[in-house]
């Protein structure tokens, strides 16, 4: 099955927070790891115009976004509002 967003709508695979060590490198259990808002996205709305599939964005930590699942992974279904920003890697 594919999940085609509907209207102003973004589909997103968010990131798994990659360290389990901080800085000191003290063990930091999943329970205490702060989760980024950042995603990449799946699957973009007809009304999306500001980020397309394959673009990772940063989105508000005070969105509620809809969890749904997609190929067995778990997505995100969030509103182009709460979309903060897309992230370009620049050398």
């Amino acid at each position: 099955m594919e999940i085609v967003p509907i209207g102003k709508r973004v589909l997103i695979k968010q990131e798994d927070p990659q360290e389990t060590y901080g800085d000191t490198g003290i063990y930091i259990p999943d329970a205490q790891r702060v989760e980024e808002c950042k995603g990449v996205v799946i699957a973009v709305g007809d009304e999306v115009k500001c980020v397309k599939a394959g673009d990772v964005i940063q989105y508000a930590d005070y969105t509620t976004p809809i969890e749904m699942q997609h190929n067995g992974e778990e997505h995100l279904l969030i509103a182009q509002g709460d979309i903060l920003a897309r992230l370009v890697d620049v050398h």
